[in-house]
C-alpha cells in the first residue's frame, strides 16, 4: 500500500496542471493567486463584460449549494448536491421554512426579549416612514449592543414594522421543537396545530400555509463543461439526500481526477468521463462545505470528522475526531496543513497521521493562507478575527492580530506583496504582513466571497455579487479601478483562467471574457 501511494503521489506530481489552470479551491495553490492574468489594468465607467457561454439551469443555494466552479484541462468542473420537490403525503416544516416565517436566533436577555415584544405590540400605528424609521433606528442604540445591531438589524425593522401582525416569538418556541420533524400527513400536522396554545391564534394559519405538499429531495452530481464553448462533456448523478445550501463543497482536479464531498460519499472520478473510480461513504446528513485538498497521495477531506484518504484507492488512513472543520478549508504547508475549526482555534494538523501539531486563536469557516512561512488567518475568536502567524517546525508564532466586529468572518484573506489583504466583512482592509500597520480601510459591500488578486489587481464580488470589483493591490490608497457587471452568485468565488472568469450565478455557470466588453444589441 506504501508503495501503491508514493507511485500514485509521483504521478500526480509528474502530471501538473497547466499553469493558467483554476484546478481546487483558491486556485493552483489555494491562496487566491491567479497565475498568467490577461486583464486590463483597469475597467471603463459601467462597463459590462462580453459573456462566451452560459449553461443550462443548475440550482444553487437551498437547492444548489455555493460551491465554485474549477477550470483544469481546458474544462469546467462544478460539482453540487442537486436538490428538487417531489410530491409527498407527508409534511415537514424544514429549517428553510422556519426562517422564512421569520424566526431567528438571538442573544437578548429574558428582559429585552420582553421589552421588545411589548414594544412591537403597543407601538403607535400613527408612526410611519421616516419617524418610524428614525423610532427603530433609536430603540436598537438604545437597547442592544453593537454586535446585536449588526447581526439583526434587518430583522428588527422587520418585526417592528409588522407590529402586531408579526408572529410572537413564543408561538416560535412553540414551533421550533417540529423543525425538520415528518409528519405522516396533512392530518397529523393539522393535529399537531391544534393542540398547541398559540399567543396569536393567527399563528396556526401561518404553519399550516407555511409547509408544502412537497418535499426536497437531493442527489449527488457532478459537471464538466467545455471552456471553450460552455458544451456539456459529461455529467454524474447518483443516489443522494437532501443537504441543503450547506452542501457547497468546490472539487479538486488532480492527476486527471476528480475530487469531491457529497450528500452520501466523497468520490473520486476520472475528470475526462465522469467515470466512478471509487467512492467512501460519508457519515453525516448536515452538508459539506469542505473543499477537499489533494496531498501528498491523500485527500484531505470532511466526512463529519477530518479525516485522510488515500487518493489512489479511497481507503481510510486517519480520522480525527477531536473537533469540527465546518466550512472552512485547509491549506498544506511543508508536512502540515492548517485549517480553521468551529471551535475558533486555527490548528496546524500533521498531513500523514492526522495528530495537532499547534493551535492559536482563530477558527471559523474562512480559508487560511500562506506565503512562505507566514500563515495569514480569518476567524470568529474576539480580538483574533484577522491575525498573522510565523511558522515554524517548533509551531505558529502570533505577529500580530486585529479585531473588528462583523456579521460574517468567511471571506478568504490574501498576501500579495508583503501585505495582507482582506476583502470582507463589509470591508476592505490592507494592513503591512509582519507588523500589521494598518495601510488603509473602508467600508464596502463585499461579504462572503473570497477574493483573487491578478499581477497588482485584486477582484472581489460587491453588492451581493452583482458586481466584479478591481482594486488596487496598492498600499498608497484604497483605489478601485472598475466595476464589472456581472450578477454573480455572492457566496461563490469566480475561477479565472487568462482573460476569461468562469462563476457561478443563482441558476446557471457564465464564462465572462474581462478584457472586452459586451457588444450593444442592434436596433430593431
Amino acid at each position: 500500500m506504501l508503495m501503491v501511494r508514493f507511485l500514485f503521489a509521483v504521478a500526480l506530481a509528474a502530471a501538473p496542471a497547466a499553469r493558467a489552470d483554476w484546478p481546487q479551491w483558491r486556485g493552483p495553490a489555494r491562496d487566491g493567486v491567479v497565475p498568467d492574468a490577461k486583464l486590463p489594468d483597469s475597467w471603463p465607467e459601467g462597463f459590462v463584460p462580453a459573456k462566451v457561454w452560459e449553461t443550462t439551469e443548475i440550482p444553487s443555494d437551498h437547492y444548489g449549494g455555493h460551491g465554485s466552479p474549477v477550470i483544469a484541462g481546458g474544462k469546467v468542473f462544478l460539482t453540487l448536491v442537486w436538490h428538487r420537490d417531489v410530491p409527498t403525503n407527508t409534511r415537514i416544516l424544514t429549517n428553510r421554512i422556519y426562517g422564512d416565517m421569520g424566526a431567528r436566533s438571538t442573544t437578548f436577555s429574558p428582559e429585552l426579549r420582553a421589552k421588545f415584544e411589548n414594544d412591537r405590540i403597543n407601538l403607535s400605528p400613527r408612526l410611519r416612514g421616516k419617524a418610524l424609521d428614525d423610532w427603530i433606528k433609536e430603540w436598537m442604540e438604545t437597547n442592544m449592543d453593537d454586535k446585536q445591531r449588526l447581526m439583526l438589524d434587518g430583522w428588527i425593522q422587520q418585526r417592528f414594522k409588522l407590529g402586531k401582525t408579526a408572529t410572537p416569538l413564543d408561538d416560535f418556541d412553540r414551533i421550533k421543537p417540529i423543525v425538520d420533524k415528518e409528519f405522516e400527513n396533512v392530518e397529523a400536522l393539522r393535529a399537531w396545530v391544534a393542540e398547541q396554545k398559540w399567543t396569536d391564534p393567527a399563528t396556526a394559519e401561518k404553519v399550516l400555509a407555511a409547509v408544502p405538499n412537497t418535499k426536497v429531495v437531493g442527489s449527488d452530481a457532478a459537471l464538466c463543461f467545455d471552456l471553450k464553448d460552455g458544451k456539456e462533456l459529461w455529467r454524474f448523478e447518483a443516489e443522494g439526500h437532501a443537504a441543503g445550501r450547506v452542501a457547497s463543497v468546490t472539487p479538486a482536479v488532480a492527476g486527471g481526477r476528480l475530487y469531491t464531498a457529497l450528500s452520501t460519499k466523497v468520490y473520486c472520478l476520472e475528470a475526462g468521463t465522469g467515470k466512478v473510480v471509487w467512492s467512501a461513504p460519508v457519515g453525516t446528513k448536515r452538508g459539506i462545505a469542505f473543499s477537499p485538498l489533494v496531498m501528498d497521495g491523500l485527500v484531505i477531506v470532511d466526512t463529519g470528522q477530518l479525516c485522510a484518504l488515500d487518493a489512489a484507492s479511497g481507503k481510510l488512513v486517519w480520522r480525527n475526531g477531536d473537533f469540527r472543520v465546518g466550512n472552512g478549508s485547509p491549506v498544506p504547508w511543508k508536512d502540515l496543513i492548517l485549517c480553521n475549526a468551529e471551535n475558533g482555534e486555527l490548528m496546524g494538523l500533521e498531513v500523514a497521521t492526522g495528530t495537532i501539531r499547534w493551535k492559536q486563536p482563530g477558527g471559523g469557516a474562512s480559508t487560511p493562507v500562506v506565503s512562505g512561512d507566514v500563515c495569514l488567518a480569518l476567524g470568529k475568536a474576539e480580538g483574533h478575527n484577522l491575525s498573522a502567524f510565523q511558522l515554524s517546525k517548533e509551531g505558529a508564532h502570533p505577529l500580530w492580530s486585529k479585531g473588528f466586529v462583523a456579521r460574517r468572518y468567511d471571506a478568504s484573506p490574501i498576501i500579495h506583496g508583503g501585505l495582507a489583504f482582506h476583502l470582507g466583512s463589509n470591508r476592505h482592509l490592507c494592513t503591512d504582513l509582519r507588523t500589521g500597520e494598518t495601510k488603509w480601510e473602508v467600508e464596502r459591500s463585499s461579504d462572503l466571497s473570497s477574493p483573487l488578486v491578478a499581477g497588482e489587481r485584486l477582484l472581489v464580488y460587491e453588492n451581493n455579487g452583482g458586481f466584479l470589483a478591481m482594486i488596487a493591490a496598492d498600499p498608497a490608497g484604497h483605489r478601485i479601478l472598475g466595476r464589472a457587471k456581472v450578477g454573480a452568485l455572492a457566496c461563490a468565488t469566480p475561477a479565472l483562467h487568462e482573460n476569461l472568469a468562469v462563476l457561478r450565478t443563482r441558476d446557471r455557470i457564465v464564462c465572462y471574457d474581462l478584457s472586452r466588453a459586451a457588444q450593444p444589441n442592434p436596433a430593431p
